[in-house]
């Protein structure tokens, strides 16, 4: 008996142990023979591996795709940039390379991406000159508050769904106020990750079928990202920054779901915004953002620690400070402010999915989200998950599936 990847499936295998999706469905008996149709249904499911008869534990890896070894040698010099900050003697570090070299290639053999990567960094770290006349992040905060209005949809979306007395009907009546956040919020519900038989046209229906805390939640992030979507820089490619975003809200809602968490959309939500404060400078500071993402293409250091380091701040403190002022929920504020440190917050669960979310994110290179290098993974972080690295490419392809649904659904 040993554990096989279920990319490594084969029909014929004898299954030595009870198969269960990650959401604990049953999906396949022990003593059962594979068939092609059962490896399908295991990859629709979202299953990494399964206990085989006869085999032994997999250490080897499965031989790679056939692809142009100048393509993989290109491939190879980025990762080793990219993954600079990252232990790479760590196993899901190692995967997430693996995987990352297997893509890029892929990319540049298809023409798709851009060959010239490969940067030349500095091994020393930011001076320690810090730009003349650093504000406090108070005062930019109220800047943004003077700037954007609270929209309110958001507030009554937030009375909402902390009264514990409003009933279904009342969040699907406030919900429903706002037509263009309605139908966005029922694309989201139909598409395939929920996988509901049949199409939900009501948000009255989806709340049925989700409950009216998720709904609310979902109604929450999409009322938020709205906010932002004017949000413009010569330095950020905000396509490419809402990609990163909705790949971050993706992932943690994924991750979720292997981890059998109940609710995994304010997971998603999470994701979805953990970047804003990069956003809330650019409307604000543009120029010292562009500054900071010129200053961080030479270094080998992480752009939150560069903002630190020139600000006094990072976008993760700031956001937490604007979002808290609209009043979002807690867990929001924790996952948002500490998705970067999650051991400064004691491992909290939402800073965790957050934080492994995004480096997954950054190491599938699902968009922007204006850092250069991937960022590092803490280690106690992702072992809190107690997930195996064999998630990894069924985690992406399952991503993979999602993104293009999403960013279809948010900007067109």
């Amino acid at each position: 008996m040993g554990l096989v990847k279920v990319d490594d499936f084969k029909p014929g295998m004898v299954l030595a142990a009870d198969l269960k999706s990650s959401q604990g469905r049953m999906l396949l008996p022990e003593g059962i023979q594979l068939t092609e149709q059962h490896i399908k249904t295991c990859k629709i499911w979202g299953v990494v591996e399964g206990d085989i008869l006869g085999e032994g534990n997999q250490d080897a890896e499965a031989p790679p795709p056939v692809l142009n070894p100048e393509d993989l040698e290109k491939a190879r010099c980025t990762a080793q940039v990219k993954f600079c900050l990252t232990d790479v003697r760590h196993p899901m570090v190692r995967e997430a390379v693996k995987l990352y070299i297997l893509r890029k290639a892929q990319a540049l053999a298809l023409n798709a991406d851009d060959a010239s990567e490969v940067l030349n960094l500095s091994d020393s770290g930011p001076s320690e000159q810090v730009l003349s006349g650093r504000e406090k992040v108070e005062d930019i905060v109220q800047q943004e508050l003077e700037l954007a209005s609270h929209p309110d949809i958001l507030r009554h979306i937030l009375q909402a769904s902390s009264d514990p007395l409003a009933s279904a009907a009342y969040v699907a009546e406030v919900v429903g106020k706002d037509v263009a956040l309605s139908a966005k919020l029922l694309k989201v519900v139909n598409t395939p990750y929920y996988g509901f038989p049949q199409k939900v046209d009501t948000i009255s229906r989806a709340i049925v079928l989700l409950g009216q805390e998720k709904v609310a939640g979902l109604a929450l992030g999409i009322s938020v990202i709205n906010m932002f979507q004017g949000a413009q820089g010569e330095m950020l490619d905000m396509v490419g920054f809402w990609k990163h975003s909705v790949a971050c809200g993706i992932v943690g809602m994924v991750l979720a779901a292997h981890c059998n968490e109940q609710d995994k959309e304010h997971f998603f939500v999470a994701g979805l915004l953990h970047d804003v404060g990069r956003l809330i400078m650019l409307k604000n500071r543009v120029q010292a953002v562009q500054s900071i993402f010129s200053e961080s293409r030479g270094l080998k250091v992480a752009l939150h620690d560069l903002e630190k380091a020139r600000w006094g701040f990072d976008h993760a403190s700031l956001a937490e400070l604007v979002l808290e002022k609209w009043q979002l929920p807690d867990n929001l504020l924790l996952a948002v402010r500490y998705h970067h440190s999650p051991g400064a917050c004691g491992y909290a669960r939402d800073a965790v999915m957050v934080h492994v979310a995004d480096f997954l994110a950054h190491s599938l290179a699902l968009g922007d989200s204006g850092a250069t290098l991937v960022p590092p993974l803490d280690n106690h972080a992702w072992e809190s998950l107690g997930l195996s690295k064999n998630v990894l490419p069924v985690l992406a392809r399952q991503v993979d599936a999602q993104v293009g649904h999403i960013m279809r659904i948010f900007f067109g």
